[in-house]
């Protein structure tokens, strides 16, 4: 089908400058259609899909619940809330409910109960040697030990059928999950796994539109693995006048790679809707970002006037002298797992010392 693309920037800290906020425009007034959600890294994943638990606004500014979920693993220590968003754990939470889940327990708990009992069995038991018939007849002992490896065999046999039967459970619960999902979140390259493209394309799990963010500082070919799933609508959301995409590859940069779909379809003149009502940043701050990178369009919010900017004494400055922002090279060496910054450390640790604040271990 074809595919419509809306691209959508601001500053870091505009209001509804991401996914989460995307969802809002582009969910028609019910929800059923489906959406997807992709992003660069897991982490990007996680927090729009924390904020869109507690709901969306429908076309009547309604909050509404909807079905979300997450394909993929989250990161390690990622929220509860998150966890279970994962289409893993609703599958486990729902083939609970089939019998067969209740007789695979139970056929393990008979497994070990039986394996304990044999293994008091004596190594040895002699049977009884009936002098009149000629014939050995096995002993009270050995017919007791006989039917419990009988018995052992059989459950065995029951706990290979029920997980079959749950095997067969969860298929059917992961196509049905995902049907009834009104939002998939993942990673762009998790979008493209062959274990979910086969589950959504032969299953008829159609997106009606796909959500990218950070889509600024992604390269193009990630951007297009989600549309193999045949989306109708593409909405780009990032901040151009950030950091690129980074590419390691010298010849992959040359040939243009390094560029991201935001930027290219920008520099095409497709129609770009900013966002200018900034949340985060004090608006002394916010002035420098918004007159070097952004036209002098940034505005605030009321939330953004309240922020505090702590007023720290240097030299002869006083409380009514507000020394202005400064702008701090961040240059920084990394060797392993550390890094190393010391031209952001020493002015940070003289303000906090001239602050009164004092430096504390750890």
């Amino acid at each position: 089908p074809t595919t419509t693309t809306t691209t959508t920037f601001g500053s870091s800290g505009a209001h509804d400058t991401d996914a989460a906020g995307s969802v809002r425009t582009v969910a028609p007034p019910a929800l059923r259609k489906r959406l997807l959600i992709c992003a660069p890294s897991n982490t990007a994943v996680d927090e729009l899909l924390t904020r869109l638990t507690a709901g969306v606004l429908d076309g009547t500014g309604e909050l509404r619940q909807v079905k979300i979920v997450r394909l993929g693993e989250p990161l390690e220590g990622a929220a509860q809330a998150i966890c279970r968003l994962t289409l893993d754990f609703q599958i486990e939470e729902r083939v609970k409910l089939d019998e067969s889940w209740g007789k695979l327990n139970l056929a393990k708990e008979q497994i070990r109960n039986l394996e304990r009992e044999i293994s008091t069995f004596p190594r040895q038991v002699e049977s009884f040697y009936d002098s009149t018939t000629g014939e050995r007849t096995l002993t009270k002992e050995q017919q007791r030990q006989r039917a419990v490896h009988t018995d052992l065999a059989t459950q065995r046999q029951v706990k290979v059928w029920a997980e079959l039967c749950l095997e067969r459970a969860r298929n059917a619960l992961r196509q049905q999950i995902l049907l009834e999902a009104d939002i998939v979140g993942t990673t762009l390259s998790g979008s493209g796994r062959k274990q979910f493209l086969d589950l959504a394309l032969n299953n008829d799990v159609v997106f009606d539109t796909a959500i990218i963010d950070e889509a600024a500082q992604t390269t193009e070919p990630s951007c297009l693995i989600p549309l193999r799933l045949g989306c109708r609508r593409l909405v780009l959301v990032g901040d151009p006048r950030q950091l690129p995409a980074t590419v390691l590859c010298k010849a992959a940069a040359l040939a243009g790679l390094g560029r991201s779909l935001f930027e290219r379809l920008e520099r095409a003149d497709h129609e770009v809707v900013m966002l200018t009502i900034q949340y985060r940043m004090h608006p002394e701050i916010r002035q420098f970002p918004s007159q070097f990178f952004y036209q002098n369009l940034l505005t605030d919010a009321q939330q953004a006037k309240t922020i505090s900017l702590i007023s720290i004494p240097i030299g002869n400055a006083t409380s009514s002298h507000r020394a202005p922002p400064q702008l701090l090279a961040r240059e920084a060496r990394e060797e392993g797992e550390v890094d190393d910054n010391l031209l952001e450390l020493s002015p940070v640790t003289l303000l906090d010392l001239r602050s009164g604040g004092g430096i504390s271990g750890g």
